[in-house]
């Protein structure tokens, strides 16, 4: 619904891109049409967080309000769930807002209407470069959460990838944690098994070797260790509360079905999604998870921006998570 997907070849790759920007200007043309004016271009989706605080009281908005939001937001969770990934914290904020809606709230939806214009032209890009076999594939999750009280912010991507630069994201999923965590690697750490929760069922729809053994990248050293090692008695109350004993994870990684690393902010997926971040990031992170410019002219469509340089950070990444494969 609203979308297109076109293939082509260009340069060392072959590319599928998942056009959606007619449903974009659609969304764009409600708001405008409800809020009776136009909306000015913004670098970025949102410049504050407005997820609820504990013990702050909202009053509730008025009906005919609450039904005009929750329109346009649907049409936002729609996009996000499909091509535009960097809107999905924004989106959930406002689902979680829609109820208790207020002035703040409206001058920041206003504003990522105001970014979708800006960035109109970005559409969700596959590449996959070109001699590669599917031997050369394989699956990853990046989980990434976002410290806040009372309840922080989940977010994991899945995408499948190869280390000579092919990335074809899969899926991107922002939501509100379920307990409230009293520490970033609390926070992690659910974040983490959610992205086992969701990351593993997709290994079994694919057919490629690799797709056998799960790459988790988590950002948070302490998380990581707490996975690893399994269950202990500082970390036995959270096991209740996740619904996922902590001895899973060992077994999993044991077993060679999931392989757990250290994947910094600046280079994981799933951090676009847990956070309000500036203009210069996000414009980072949406290339870090496929989102680029692209062009049609005469029938012809290639993508913008895209930097065939593949970063040494991320070569090396790529290295050692086959070599804990070939362990």
């Amino acid at each position: 619904l609203g979308g297109q997907i076109k293939r082509f070849e260009c340069e060392e790759y072959r590319w599928a891109v998942i056009d959606m920007r007619d449903y974009t200007d659609a969304i764009i043309e409600k708001y405008e049409d409800i809020r009776k004016k136009a909306v000015q271009t913004s670098k970025f989706p949102m410049s504050k967080d407005i997820r609820k605080k504990e013990r702050e009281e909202y009053p509730k908005a008025d009906s005919k309000v609450v039904q005009e939001i929750q329109a346009v937001n649907g049409m936002l969770i729609w996009l996000v769930r499909w091509t535009r990934c960097d809107v999905g914290f924004a989106s959930s904020c406002y689902g979680s807002r829609a109820i208790f809606w207020d002035s703040e709230c409206e001058e920041q939806l206003e504003r990522t209407i105001g970014y979708l214009k800006e960035t109109r032209s970005e559409a969700l890009v596959f590449r996959v470069k070109k001699g590669e076999t599917d031997k050369d594939w394989y699956l990853t999750v990046h989980t990434d959460a976002d410290l806040y009280n009372p309840k922080s912010q989940t977010g994991v991507s899945v995408a499948i990838e190869s280390r000579t630069g092919t990335l074809c994201p899969l899926l991107n999923q922002s939501n509100k944690q379920s307990i409230t965590a009293d520490g970033t690697p609390a926070a992690e750490l659910i974040a983490l098994h959610t992205g086992v929760k969701v990351g593993t069922p997709v290994a079994t729809l694919c057919t490629f070797p690799n797709a056998t053994c799960v790459g988790f990248g988590v950002d948070n050293e302490p998380a990581i260790q707490i996975a690893k090692v399994g269950f202990s008695a500082r970390t036995a109350i959270y096991e209740q509360a996740i619904n996922l004993k902590h001895n899973f994870t060992v077994q999993l990684e044991q077993r060679g079905l999931i392989t757990i690393n250290h994947k910094a902010g600046k280079y994981n997926r799933a951090n676009i999604v847990t956070k309000v971040l500036d203009g210069a990031d996000i414009k980072r992170e949406r290339r870090q998870n496929g989102i680029f410019p692209v062009e049609e002219h005469e029938g012809q469509i290639r993508v913008l921006g895209f930097d065939y340089q593949l970063k040494e950070e991320k070569k090396s990444d790529y290295q050692e998570a086959l070599q804990a494969r070939k362990k």
